[in-house]
């Protein structure tokens, strides 16, 4: 609060709030905005709806109240209040902002709230302007038990009803990370959510990974950059949301921005290598170093080398290859199919094959990295088990069975002789993809796959792209590495 505004009386101080335009508020353009699934399309009618308010009045069509925004944090929904407020050329108010008689943040007493929207009535009827009243945490209003807090509810019925006066071109945005659908503690009212208070209600969610690609493109759009794989880095990201892109994506410039003081005759454009340093500290959470003994960095390249290689030899493209500690101490390899694709049965014993291309390395070369290989090899099980108790293919089941899907249940159990008959054919398939990928490694040959582990050693941070690894697999091997 301004010193000038604590002599104001608290009916000076909330109409100068509205009037003055004293919420914070970073417009948001079109060309900007970039939500995730249908939130643009949902969002339509409520611009159309705002930008020609007394069109709709005029033809006495039904009036939008508000809207409910709800998801996890992050995923765009305050971006979107703002997009909504600059392309309607609205007036945004913060309503937890607003000066009201208890300080509390969520506390609203019935005079606040009548005051509220009161004054929003006078500044769209003054102004001829619309109003987004933009209200943050709404489930912590809701939650609230008190007397004021339930008797505050009902003054908000009351005035989204517009009982005092009609609420043309004011329009309240609601924002949660509460999922109404879902609502197992109860906190929404089937009456807050009817038709005509905040019937309208709008999901936000994590992004798909074709999404996370769009996203990466969209904020790189608004930079100056060298041409990078979208594609590979999105491996990076670990549930991320359109604000942590953006973030990943600012920090990435900055980088850029140190580059060019230091070095004023190098352009400034944010490269690949600046993004990836971006993403490995903001979304995967360690080090850029590798924090291991020379042995062991060696062993953990060519044991990702054996996933990434067979992977490549089976037709797979290798989007990325990290060294970085993954979830079981060692690295990762990213092998993804297009997102559209459907699923074959050659694509599941490839990826059989790929799981086992760790272990077939660490056997080629006579190491072991420790526990690192136990999570491929409960994958492999995994994705053979599923595939021969769901697709009626095992060649014991059949010649035993016929074609059978195997569901084990209290209706329909499943005898100890069909459980020995399946995990003969478990045992076969996994037979059959570990040898395929000891083939494939003997053919890449160890002189090959060392030149490749020490090339990707040499990088920092230890990652490799899908360009990079396709020239690592056809460089000349002399005494240097390539650059």
């Amino acid at each position: 609060m301004r010193r000038s505004d604590k002599k104001l009386s608290l009916a000076k101080r909330q109409k100068r709030f509205i009037f003055g335009g004293l919420s914070a508020f970073k417009p948001v353009a079109a060309k900007d905005f970039c939500p995730v699934g249908n939130v643009l399309e949902a969002l339509e009618p409520i611009t159309h709806y705002l930008k020609h308010f007394r069109a709709y009045q005029a033809l006495d069509a039904e009036l939008y109240s508000g809207a409910l925004l709800y998801g996890p944090t992050g995923t765009g929904k305050t971006h979107a209040a703002c997009f909504l407020a600059t392309e309607t050329d609205a007036s945004f108010v913060d309503v937890r902002e607003f000066p009201r008689t208890d300080k509390d943040d969520d506390a609203f007493l019935c005079k606040d709230l009548h005051a509220l929207f009161a004054l929003s009535r006078k500044f769209v009827k003054k102004t001829a302007r619309p109003i987004v009243l933009f209200w943050d945490q709404f489930d912590a209003f809701l939650r609230d038990g008190s007397k004021e807090a339930k008797e505050a509810l009902n003054q908000l019925y009351i005035e989204l009803d517009g009982v005092h006066g009609s609420n043309n071109g004011i329009f309240i945005v609601a924002v949660t990370t509460q999922d109404p659908e879902n609502d197992v503690e109860g906190i929404f009212d089937a009456q807050l959510l009817r038709k005509g208070r905040l019937g309208l209600r709008i999901r936000f969610t994590h992004p798909t990974r074709q999404q996370q690609i769009d996203l990466l493109k969209h904020y790189l759009d608004q930079k100056p950059y060298e041409p990078v794989d979208c594609e590979a880095l999105v491996c990076l990201m670990t549930e991320p949301t359109p604000a942590t892109i953006r973030d990943v994506v600012g920090e990435a410039h900055r980088e850029a921005c140190r580059r060019k003081f230091s070095a004023r005759s190098e352009p400034l454009k944010v490269t690949e290598q600046d993004l990836i340093r971006a993403l490995v500290r903001n979304m995967q959470g360690c080090s850029l170093a590798l924090d291991r003994l020379p042995g062991e960095k060696r062993n953990v390249a060519l044991h990702e080398l054996g996933h990434a290689l067979v992977a490549h030899a089976l037709g797979r493209p290798v989007q990325m290859i990290s060294l970085l500690p993954a979830d079981d101490g060692l690295g990762k390899t990213y092998s993804f199919l297009p997102w559209d694709h459907q699923p074959t049965e050659k694509d599941i014993q490839t990826d059989i094959a790929i799981a086992m291309g760790g272990l077939a390395a660490e056997e080629f070369f006579g190491f072991s990295a420790g526990h690192s290989v136990d999570g491929d090899l409960e994958n492999c099980t995994e994705l053979a088990k599923n595939f021969i108790a769901n697709s009626g293919k095992g060649h014991a089941l059949r010649r035993s069975y016929g074609p059978i899907v195997v569901r084990n249940s209290e209706k329909l159990p499943v005898s100890h002789t069909l459980i020995k008959t399946m995990e003969k054919d478990i045992a076969r398939l996994l037979k059959q993809e570990h040898r395929r990928a000891a083939r494939i490694l003997r053919r890449a040959g160890k002189s090959r796959m060392r030149f490749m582990a020490e090339a990707m050693l040499k990088k920092d941070p230890p990652i490799v792209l899908q360009k990079e690894f396709n020239r690592l697999r056809t460089a000349p091997m002399g005494h240097r590495t390539p650059k």
